[in-house]
C-alpha cells in the first residue's frame, strides 16, 4: 500500500512543517519576521556535504511545497540547472560556445560538472519516478495523485552534485567554490501552468519564496559564506565543521567556501553586514563596504527598507573572477581582481549594481527568464542615480582622447535597440549584444528619459509604490506598466510600453545648415513711371539660415532644437518630429551667420540611439564632422562592450 502524505496547511512558519532531516534542529536564532512576507509556497531543509577533493557536493533534502494555484498539479517540475555543464550539446553550451556566445567548451573532464537525483520519496512513504527533459535542466516528478489547490505535499530525495571549473558563476576555482543552482529546485507552478524553461544561456532564474534551514559541511579550515543567517555551528570528528543556515521569505540559496576568505565586518541599522574577501584585498573591501551602506540608505529612502537582518558580499579570488558579479538572495558577489586608484569607482559601482538586485530580483521577484528587463533594466537605473548621487557621473568612466564614456549611453549598441524589444525571453535575442542592451541600457535610459519628462521625484515615488506592492511577489510586464500608469499617467505608461515592447527607436540627425548673405537681386522693379534698375548688391552684415532636421528613428517624439549664431543671439523651437524631415527657415535677416545646431540641447531623449549626430558646429568642415560622428559612436559601442554586469 502506497502512503501518501498530504495535508491542507494554512502556510505559516511552524505550521504544518514539523519536518526533521538528520540533525537539523530548528532556527536557533528565532524568526526574522512576526509574520510570513511571502506566501511561502516551499520550506526547504537541506543537507549538504562538500567533498573539494572531487569538487562533489552530497546532499539531502526535505521539500514541503504548496500548490498555490486553483488547478491540481499532477506532477512536479524541478530545475537542474548543473546538468547544463554537463556536456558541449546542452542548450546553455551550445548556445554559450557557439559563433554568438562567450562560453569556451573545456576539454578536461574535470572542468565539467552536474547534478543527479539518486532519490525521491514521500515522506514516509513511497518512492516516486522521475525523468529528465531532453537537455537534462528539467527534471519531471509523477506523483500518485493530484496535488489539490491549497494542498501541501513533503518529499525527502538524495542528490549528487559535481561542480564545474567556474562557468556563469557557479563551481569551483582551486580551493575557492561558489556553489550556486546546486541542488533540485522546484518550479514555479503558475495557472497557465508549470514555468519551468531548461537552462539557456542568457537567462537567470525565477522561483518561489519560501524558508530555507540548510546544513554545510566543509573542512574545518575552509570559511563559509552563505544566503541567510549563520544560527549555529558545530565541529565534527571528522576534521569538518557543520554551519547550519537559515533564511526566510527568500526564493534561492547559495553558498561560498574558501579556507582563504579574509573576512570583515560592519553593520547598517539593523542589518549585518559580511564581506569575504582574498589576502591582501582588504582596502578594496573597505571600499565596498562604504558603497553597501551608502546604497541601503539611499534604497530605503527612496524605495524602502532592506527587510533582511543580514548581508554577505563576497569578493572572489582573482583565479575565481568568473564568479564575480552575480546576485541570490542575501548574498552577492563583486570584484574586478585589481586594486583600483579611489578615483575610479568600478568597484563601488559593481557592489552598488549587484546589491541593487537585493531589491530588483530579490524582493520585487520577476521572472528572470521572460523577462530579464523587469530587474537587470530597473536595477541598471538605480545604480546609475546612486553612483551618480555618491561619486559624480564621471566615477567610471574612463578618460580617452577627451571623451568620457561607459555604459550608461544609448551608443552602447545603437544598432541592438531596434533588434529585439526588451520584453523578450532571454534566450530569444538576436545575440548577446541585443540582451545585453535590450535588458540593461534601454530600460535604464527609458526611467532617465522619463525622469526628464515628469520630475525625479515623481519616478521615484512611483517606483515606491510598486516596489511597495510587489515586493515578496512575482510581478510580470503588465503589473508595471500599471503602476506607472496610476502614479504618473497613461502618456507615462503608453511610453514605457513603446520603449520596452517595440523596436522602435529614437534617433534625429542635423541633416543641413545654410547661410547666405542677404543680397538685393538685379533688375527692374515697379511699373510704369515707377520703374526702376537696380543692379546687384550686398547688404553688410545681413544672413539668410536654414537648417533641416531629419527623424531617423521610427518613433515620433517631439523635439527641442537650439540654434546659436555666430554673433551671441540664439533661438530654440520644438518639432514636433512626425514627418521624417522639418526645414526651419524663416523669413528673418540674421546679424550673423549660424555657429552651432543643437537637437535635443538639454538631452531630454536619452533613448537616443544615435546621439552623436545631434549637433553641427561651423568650426568643423561637415565631412570631418560626419566622420568625427560616426568614430566617437563606435568608440563608445567599443569601450560599453567590454563592461557588462550580472
Amino acid at each position: 500500500m502506497k502512503v501518501w502524505t498530504l495535508a491542507v496547511v494554512r502556510w505559516g512558519l511552524g505550521v504544518g512543517l514539523g519536518i526533521v532531516l538528520g540533525a537539523i534542529p530548528g532556527h536557533a536564532g528565532g524568526p526574522w519576521f512576526a509574520e510570513p512576507r511571502s506566501d511561502r509556497i516551499v520550506h526547504y531543509e537541506l543537507q549538504a556535504h562538500l567533498r573539494p577533493a572531487d569538487r562533489t557536493v552530497t546532499g539531502r533534502a526535505r521539500l514541503a511545497w504548496r500548490n498555490a494555484t486553483r488547478q491540481p498539479a499532477t506532477k512536479l517540475c524541478f530545475h537542474m540547472y548543473m546538468n547544463a555543464f554537463k556536456n558541449g550539446d546542452t542548450l546553455f553550451m551550445r548556445e554559450g560556445g557557439g559563433p554568438w556566445g562567450r562560453v569556451r567548451l573545456p576539454k578536461e573532464p574535470e572542468a565539467w560538472g552536474w547534478v543527479e537525483l539518486q532519490r525521491i520519496r514521500l515522506v514516509n512513504g513511497a518512492d516516486l519516478s522521475f525523468s529528465y527533459d531532453a537537455d537534462g535542466t528539467v527534471l519531471w516528478v509523477a506523483l500518485p495523485r493530484p496535488v489539490g489547490p491549497g494542498e501541501t505535499i513533503r518529499l525527502e530525495y538524495e542528490f549528487e552534485t559535481r561542480l564545474p571549473r567556474i562557468v556563469a558563476r557557479t563551481g569551483y576555482a582551486g580551493s575557492f567554490f561558489m556553489v550556486a543552482q546546486w541542488f533540485p529546485k522546484v518550479g514555479v507552478l503558475e495557472e497557465r501552468g508549470w514555468n519551468c524553461h531548461p537552462f539557456h544561456a542568457n537567462s537567470e532564474f525565477y522561483a518561489d519564496f519560501g524558508v530555507y534551514d540548510v546544513e554545510i559541511r566543509v573542512p574545518r579550515a575552509f570559511v563559509v559564506g552563505a544566503t541567510g543567517e549563520e544560527v549555529a555551528r558545530r565541529d565534527e570528528p571528522t576534521g569538518e565543521t557543520t554551519y547550519r543556515y537559515h533564511a526566510e521569505d527568500v526564493h534561492d540559496f547559495a553558498w561560498t567556501a574558501s579556507p582563504l576568505f579574509r573576512e570583515l565586518r560592519d553593520r547598517w541599522r539593523h542589518v549585518q553586514i559580511r564581506i569575504l574577501y582574498p589576502p591582501g584585498h582588504e582596502a578594496g573591501a573597505r571600499r565596498i563596504g562604504s558603497a553597501v551602506r551608502a546604497a541601503l540608505e539611499l534604497t530605503a529612502e527612496w524605495y524602502g527598507p532592506y527587510p533582511y537582518p543580514v548581508l554577505t558580499v563576497v569578493e572572489p579570488p582573482l583565479y575565481g573572477l568568473a564568479a564575480a558579479g552575480m546576485e541570490y538572495p542575501t548574498l552577492f558577489t563583486v570584484g574586478l581582481g585589481i586594486q583600483l586608484p579611489t578615483w575610479l569607482r568600478f568597484p563601488e559601482a559593481i557592489a552598488v549594481h549587484e546589491f541593487g538586485h537585493q531589491y530588483w530580483y530579490g524582493l520585487v521577484a520577476n521572472n528572470e527568464f521572460e523577462a530579464a528587463w523587469m530587474d537587470e533594466g530597473l536595477n541598471s537605473y538605480m545604480e546609475a542615480k546612486i553612483v551618480n548621487r555618491l561619486y559624480g557621473s564621471r566615477s567610471t568612466r574612463l578618460p580617452v582622447l577627451g571623451l568620457w564614456g561607459w555604459h550608461h549611453d544609448g551608443a552602447m549598441a545603437p544598432e541592438a535597440f531596434s533588434t529585439d524589444p526588451p520584453n523578450t525571453y532571454a534566450w530569444q535575442f538576436a545575440n548577446r549584444a541585443s540582451y545585453n542592451a535590450n535588458s540593461y541600457n534601454k530600460p535604464m535610459l527609458a526611467l532617465l528619459t522619463l525622469e526628464r519628462l515628469y520630475g525625479s521625484d515623481e519616478v521615484t515615488r512611483a517606483l515606491r509604490a510598486y516596489f511597495r506592492a510587489w515586493q515578496f511577489r512575482h510581478p510580470y510586464p503588465e503589473d508595471f506598466f500599471r503602476a506607472m500608469q496610476v502614479h504618473l499617467g497613461e502618456a507615462a505608461a503608453e511610453f514605457l510600453r513603446k520603449a520596452l515592447t517595440t523596436t522602435d527607436t529614437i534617433d534625429f540627425r542635423v541633416a543641413e545648415v545654410k547661410c547666405v548673405p542677404v543680397r538685393r537681386s538685379p533688375g527692374f522693379y515697379g511699373y510704369g513711371t515707377q520703374r526702376r534698375w537696380q543692379a546687384l548688391e550686398e547688404v553688410t552684415n545681413r544672413w539668410k539660415c536654414g537648417v533641416l532636421i531629419r527623424r531617423l528613428g521610427t518613433w515620433a517624439v517631439p523635439v527641442e532644437v537650439q540654434i546659436r549664431f555666430r554673433d551671441g543671439q540664439a533661438t530654440t523651437f520644438v518639432w514636433d518630429g512626425k514627418r521624417q524631415w522639418f526645414r526651419w527657415a524663416p523669413d528673418t535677416e540674421w546679424t550673423a551667420p549660424i555657429e552651432r545646431v543643437d537637437i535635443d540641447p538639454r538631452g531630454q531623449w536619452l533613448l537616443e540611439t544615435h546621439r552623436v549626430d545631434n549637433g553641427w558646429v561651423r568650426s568643423t568642415p561637415r565631412q570631418l564632422q560626419g566622420l568625427k560622428n560616426r568614430l566617437w559612436g563606435w568608440l563608445l559601442y567599443g569601450l560599453a562592450a567590454v563592461v557588462t554586469l550580472g
